[in-house]
């Protein structure tokens, strides 16, 4: 999983071969405003790939700034997880659920967070998600974490949102999502979650776009 604090338009598909190149060419434009990746600084863009499967589930981190030529890997997750939800909160990144155990699959409740203008800091367990699931998608406004969708168990997809408050640690419940659906993408435009695309079991890969009135609480 992966999430990104600055501007850019993501290209439809990047195999995994090409990730490197592209983000070198495409969003180290020369508009930009470079900045070093240094622990401390409170301001840059950063894109921060968290977990995942490399033949087996993993834990590390790697972060590329803004204007930077290589990868830097941060502290390595508390849990290896495949999967996990991923978004910010100013200068700290939060994995979120996932799972790690191939055998079960049961996905996983638990939330970390990586302070990264803190020099050389780990990982802070945080209050676990309501719902435990993988595949979901994470979106930031604010001080707040949307955590919405995801997979909960053998053709279990979910139509859950969830509202992580960071500066109390607590999970609230929201109004579920008119479509339950995996493997979506989540974004936050003014007072508006979207939830985008997916898959289910029913629809297969889906199209499908709703929008989350945040402050009025409905879909």
């Amino acid at each position: 999983q992966a999430m990104y604090d600055g501007k850019t338009t993501l290209p439809e598909f990047a195999p995994k071969e090409r990730v490197r190149s592209w983000l070198l060419e495409s969003w180290c434009a020369p508009d930009w405003t470079r900045a070093p990746f240094t622990p401390g600084q409170a301001t840059f863009a950063r894109f921060c790939r968290e977990g995942g499967w490399d033949g087996g589930r993993i834990a590390s981190v790697e972060c590329l700034s803004q204007g930077a030529a290589a990868w830097v890997e941060v502290a390595s997750l508390n849990t290896a997880r495949q999967a996990p939800g991923a978004a910010a909160v100013g200068d700290v990144i939060f994995a979120v659920g996932g799972w790690n155990n191939p055998q079960s699959g049961i996905p996983l409740s638990s939330v970390e967070a990586l302070d990264l203008s803190v020099g050389g800091g780990g990982w802070e367990q945080k209050a676990p998600m309501p719902t435990a699931r993988h595949s979901l998608a994470v979106a930031a406004s604010g001080t707040k974490l949307f955590a919405v969708g995801g997979y909960g168990g053998i053709g279990n997809s979910l139509d859950t949102l969830e509202i992580y408050e960071s500066a109390t640690d607590s999970w609230s419940a929201a109004a579920p999502m008119p479509t339950a659906r995996d493997r979506l993408a989540a974004a936050i435009v003014g007072n508006t979650l979207f939830a985008l695309g997916g898959y289910n079991d029913e629809g297969g890969h889906l199209d499908v776009v709703e929008a989350y009135d945040i402050e009025g609480g409905s879909w």
